[in-house]
């Protein structure tokens, strides 16, 4: 008797729960931004007839608001990787423990646009043009995976087959050999001896001498989780620490055209904030226009760049009197203008692989 009277709670338990998780939906604080996830969550929906628009705004909404949501994300995500599987779409766990973005899965016709681009820009603009493709985290030395990543594979042929008028800044093999991690472990950006690897091989194809590392003031800024972490669910994976590397060199830099001046490289205000990144440049503007102090004569350098730019530029600072660094994501002036009349001497262009096989706003490069 009693096991016959299993079946018919059920459906009553059931419906308890749903009645509980309704109840602590009203009842539970909401937030509008999630630290963890770094995004701002879905707001209350409109209510609207128009095409079914409420019925996926409602759906949003109670997705992002699930009652203890995080705890149940990241319990799917331990669930994934104890069965073998990635950790979710776009992020994979490694077998030390670091968080690396998937392999990229277009490097064909898109990035063969974008190269031509930056090739016809260079033309246009009549300087040389020196081209840093940074390779996955998961693809280099320290980091790899069990899983098979391309970047070796295109970076060969990109060697072969780059358009003429783009030289190519070789990373991959000195990134394989390093003998520490050049990468974060909760973010896609290479770290600060990731950058200046990066900056040592592009010494002489800017036409300076790298200063030693001695030459740098590091400063940490501990519990730093990226954007990896945020997309993992892995709430357990320990922080990393945030590394500016600062060659204390006076400057005036100025953000998209406004007529406020900082006198500084590092925003540190971001510290504190759940995303620590944009420290580096105040993160990524249309336009930054860095002027050296202490180097009023000089080469001028005018870099076009991701994300990976950002912690980079600092290091380049020394050698220039000036560096202008383009985000082609926001920046809508015209990029072939301002290179013929800022008095550039040459362009580095920075960008991940991923980014190169995927962005559309190269496109830009080509505006009057």
């Amino acid at each position: 008797m009693e096991r016959k009277s299993i079946p018919r709670l059920l459906p009553v338990f059931f419906i308890a729960l749903m009645g509980l998780m309704g109840l602590l939906l009203l009842a539970l604080p909401r937030q509008g931004y999630s630290p963890m996830e770094k995004r701002v969550l879905a707001r209350p929906p409109a209510i609207t007839l128009a095409g079914g628009q409420f019925s996926r705004d409602i759906e949003a909404y109670l997705d992002d608001h699930f009652p203890l949501r995080a705890h149940w994300v990241g319990l799917d995500a331990r669930r994934r990787f104890l069965s073998g599987t990635m950790v979710a779409d776009s992020v994979w766990r490694l077998p030390g423990g670091a968080l690396a973005e998937a392999p990229v899965s277009q490097a064909g016709g898109l990035m063969a646009r974008n190269l031509d681009l930056l090739a016809d820009f260079a033309q246009e603009a009549g300087l040389p043009l020196a081209l840093m493709a940074v390779p996955s985290a998961g693809a280099v030395w320290g980091q790899q995976a069990y899983y098979p990543y391309p970047d070796e594979g295109i970076l060969a042929r990109l060697g072969e087959s780059a358009p003429e008028g783009l030289r190519l800044i070789p990373l991959f093999e000195g990134f394989r050999k390093a003998e520490a991690p050049l990468y974060y472990r909760t973010d896609p950006h290479w770290n600060g001896a990731g950058a200046y690897a990066a900056y040592r091989q592009a010494a002489p194809f800017l036409g300076f001498e790298p200063l030693p590392a001695s030459a740098f003031t590091i400063t940490e800024s501990p519990d730093f989780r990226g954007s990896a972490y945020a997309r993992s669910g892995l709430w357990a994976t320990p922080p990393d620490a945030l590394q500016m590397w600062d060659s204390g060199q006076r400057v005036s830099l100025s953000l998209d055209g406004r007529p406020e001046s900082h006198d500084s490289l590092f925003f540190r205000e971001h510290l504190t904030a759940p995303d620590q990144y944009p420290v580096f440049l105040d993160g990524n503007h249309g336009l930054t226009d860095i002027q050296n102090l202490d180097k009023p004569e000089g080469p001028k350098l005018l870099v076009i760049k991701d994300s990976f730019g950002n912690s980079l530029v600092p290091l380049l600072v020394p050698h220039f009197s000036r560096i202008t660094v383009l985000d082609l994501r926001a920046y809508r002036g015209s990029p072939l203008a301002l290179a013929r009349e800022g008095g550039y001497q040459q362009v580095l262009a920075v960008y991940s692989l991923r980014f190169l096989a995927t962005d559309t706003n190269f496109a830009w490069l080509g505006m009057k």
